[in-house]
This record gives structure tokens, C-alpha cells and sequence, in this order.
């Protein structure tokens, strides 16, 4: 089953899609809509969607608006942005924004549904398989880590923390024996020095240790399960990167 969510200004388009894809697209599950490219990014943020169906003409901005924006979070090689617009001059630039499809309002059922079948081929022939399970990587991880908190001041050994996820202006680290701890500062404050002691940065808002990777699932879209079963996405631009450190060790 895909995620999907809609944004589009207009009403009356929204329900009409909505129709169209509980009805003739059973494979495709749709846990949100928005009228805003600001609802719509937290919509996009907050669930990680496989497909966002995208309209170009969103009052004061666009969909390319939203798009820049996602580019620029790196949240848009997480999904596949298929546009919809009653403007067809717009195929070609939405195209050069690396969307996966592009259909003219109102949305041909028939258009919409190729265009699904298509987007689950490409999927499913990234592999045959549904995941891929890791040789634990082995590294010396015999240093440790100060986390400063307004509490208390812990010393973390690398080899205990499992990994680190951004929070706005705070992250938090959560360790192999369950307890998870919260620091007033950035991940980025963090990230070179982790990724010197055998850790990996799959995604801007997370970074794992690699000896605590399980697998790599290829449903929904593909993230990383790690040994506590939390998960992990995993951006599209560093899919190849990730799989090339695994296999170096």
C-alpha cells in the first residue's frame, strides 16, 4: 500500500481526486489533503508520503514553490511528486523538476491510473526482493560522547548510542539500553564527529551507527530498520552512498 497526500488550493479538485483514487486506485492509501504549500510541507514532513499529488497554481505560489523547498530539506527524493494543473504549458518545467508524472485537470481516471501502475513498476524494480539483511559492521567505537543537558552532563560511549535524530534546534539521542537524551543543540553540531566513529548520516534529520543496522526494508518506499526496531528514511541521493559503506566493512 502507497501513502499518498494531495495539496491543491481548490476544494472542489481535491474531492475530485480523492474520488478518483479510493475509487479506481486501491493501492493507494491517502492520509492527508491541504489547500497551502505551508499545511502541505508539515503534511509531507510528518508522514513521509510516497506520492504527492502536486497542483502548479496554489494562489500566491506554486507547486514548484513547494518543491524548491523540499529540495532544499531534502525531503523530495523521499517521495514522487506527480502534478496535477489545468495549465498543460507547464509539462515541460515540471518535468525538469524531476517529477515522476505530470496530469492535466480534470484528472483522467484512466491517465491516473497508468500513471500508478507505472510509479509501481519503477518501485518494485528496484529490487525482487522486500528487504535486505546486513552483516553487523564492526568498528572501534571505544571513544565516547559529552551530551550537556539542563540536568546533567552525560558521557556517552559511541558504541552505546544507537542514533541521533534532529529536533528543530535540539536532538535527541537515543541509546541501546532504551533511555533517550535531549540536547539544546543541533544535529549538525554533531554529524562530523559521529561519522568519524562509525556513523552514518542516511537522511538531514537523522544519523545512525552503523554496527545497530538490521536492514534495509524496500517497502513503502525503502528506509532503515535498526536492531531496537525503530526506523529510519533513507533519501534517494544517499542510497548509493549508504550501500557502499556497508559494504566497505
Amino acid at each position: 500500500m502507497l501513502k499518498a497526500v494531495i495539496i491543491d488550493d481548490e476544494r472542489e479538485a481535491i474531492d475530485s481526486l480523492t474520488f478518483d483514487v479510493e475509487n479506481y486506485c486501491p493501492d493507494i492509501k491517502l492520509i492527508g489533503t491541504s489547500q497551502s504549500i505551508d499545511e502541505g510541507y508539515v503534511l509531507i514532513k510528518e508522514y513521509s508520503p510516497d506520492i504527492v499529488f502536486l497542483d502548479i497554481d496554489l494562489g500566491k505560489n506554486t507547486g514548484f514553490d513547494l518543491v524548491t523547498r523540499l529540495k532544499e530539506n531534502e525531503l523530495f527524493d523521499q517521495t514522487n511528486v506527480i502534478f496535477t494543473t489545468g495549465f498543460n504549458q507547464f509539462a515541460i518545467k515540471a518535468l525538469k523538476n524531476k517529477a515522476f508524472d505530470y496530469l492535466v485537470k480534470p484528472v483522467d481516471p484512466d491517465e491516473l491510473v497508468d500513471s500508478i501502475e507505472r510509479l509501481k513498476e519503477e518501485l518494485a524494480n528496484t529490487s525482487t526482493e522486500q528487504s535486505t539483511k546486513f552483516k553487523k559492521v564492526n568498528f572501534d567505537q571505544s571513544g565516547s560522547l559529552t551530551l550537556n543537558t539542563q540536568e546533567k552532563v552525560y558521557v556517552c560511549k559511541y558504541k552505546e548510542i544507537v542514533r541521533c535524530q534532529s529536533e528543530r534546534n535540539y536532538t535527541k539521542f537515543y541509546m541501546s539500553s532504551g533511555k533517550s537524551i535531549l540536547v539544546s543543540k543541533t544535529l549538525g553540531e554533531y554529524a562530523d564527529r559521529l561519522e568519524q566513529n562509525g556513523f552514518f548520516r542516511p537522511h538531514k534529520a537523522h544519523v545512525i551507527n552503523l554496527s545497530f543496522v538490521d536492514s534495509y526494508i524496500k517497502q513503502d518506499g525503502g528506509y532503515i530498520l535498526m536492531t531496537d526496531e525503530s526506523t529510519v528514511p533513507l533519501s534517494k541521493n544517499k542510497k548509493e552512498e549508504f550501500f557502499a559503506v556497508l559494504n566497505r566493512n
